[in-house]
């Protein structure tokens, strides 16, 4: 059992990981670009598994939100706070 356990701590170190480095560079490019485009949404979304909840007829509009309120707030803060 014990083992097993040794496996399981190294397994969740790796998932951390590897979920930093895929966040990161989506927030990295979001920060990179004039605007997020339907297409970073799109990966965005299917990132985060919440594709299904956001209807691709409303996508448009929850874009613009993005753009104009949320994305602000993200230039506006420093790596460290987006990782909070």
């Amino acid at each position: 059992m014990e083992t097993k356990s040794k496996y399981l701590v190294i397994a969740a170190g790796e998932a951390i990981l590897q979920w930093i480095n895929k966040e990161q560079t989506l927030i990295q490019k979001l920060k990179s670009s004039e605007t997020m485009t339907l297409g970073d949404l799109k990966k965005w979304l299917g990132y985060w598994m919440l594709a299904r909840g956001n209807p691709v007829n409303q996508r448009d509009d929850l874009l613009k939100g993005i753009n104009e309120f949320l994305r602000p707030s993200i230039l506006s803060s420093s790596d460290d706070e987006l990782r909070q």
